[in-house]
């Protein structure tokens, strides 16, 4: 006999969420870059509840902020960027 069980174990009400690719060195210093009048701006964040394909994040990133999710990897603190909202 074989069964699936789902257990939640807890919710996180108005949580601040971004998709997990956004976080760079998510073992190490977890980071990620904001876009910020044109300029990829590097934060340090910490880490909550992960999912599949999101993370939650605790502190470092503010509400509204955006998130730089695509090609990340090669950016550094203060590049130029454009994008397309």
């Amino acid at each position: 006999m074989l069964g699936r069980v789902a257990i939640r174990i807890s919710t996180a009400n108005n949580a601040l969420v971004v998709p997990k690719e956004a976080i760079v060195n998510e073992d190490t210093k977890p980071t990620l870059f904001v876009a910020d009048n044109g300029v990829a701006r590097e934060r340090t964040v910490r880490l909550g509840v992960r999912s599949k394909d999101k993370v939650q994040i605790l502190e470092g990133l503010k509400t509204g902020e955006l998130v730089v999710s695509f090609g990340q990897r090669k950016l550094k603190d203060g590049a130029l960027i454009s994008f397309e909202q």
